[in-house]
């Protein structure tokens, strides 16, 4: 028999979900934030337009979409490259540099990481298979009824 999507969203996904949203607001501050300060507006709207297209991907994965997880995948690996790795290393030294919203951020990376792997991993796994067909379900109670 093979293997349906559940009814009832697990758990899981509605928490990994809620953090990829949060990672995304407080992205969109840190962009918005960074724009006003340099001046640099069509940067600003460039983030923030692509902000709005992974918030789309996001709820698509709140729906169950399984091609908006794996999008999801690559898009944060794909930003991996943009981080400051020489600043995360050495973090222990430097954590007074940090303002409150990269801190905010810093912790979300850790929480997306998890997310990720949450999504991907049971139970949430289970919510990106593919729903039972209509058709099938009919068929499937009209042969418990004759039986």
């Amino acid at each position: 028999m093979m293997k349906r999507r559940p009814e009832i969203r697990p758990q899981v996904v509605t928490y990994a979900v809620a953090i990829l949203f949060m990672a995304l607001i407080v992205r969109a501050v840190e962009v918005i934030m960074v724009g006003l300060t340099d001046m640099m507006m069509s940067a600003t709207i460039l983030g923030v337009t692509v902000i709005a297209l992974v918030a789309l991907v996001v709820k698509k994965i709140s729906l169950g979409r399984n091609w908006a997880r794996i999008t999801y995948l690559f898009y944060f690996g794909y930003s991996l490259q943009y981080m400051d790795w020489g600043f995360l290393l050495d973090i222990h030294h430097r954590y007074s540099e940090l303002s409150s919203i990269q801190a905010l951020a810093l912790v979300l990376f850790v929480l997306q990481i998890w997310a990720i792997f949450a999504l991907f991993s049971p139970p949430g796994d289970t919510w990106f298979l593919k729903p039972e067909k209509p058709q099938e379900q009919a068929a499937q109670g009209s042969s418990t009824a004759s039986q």
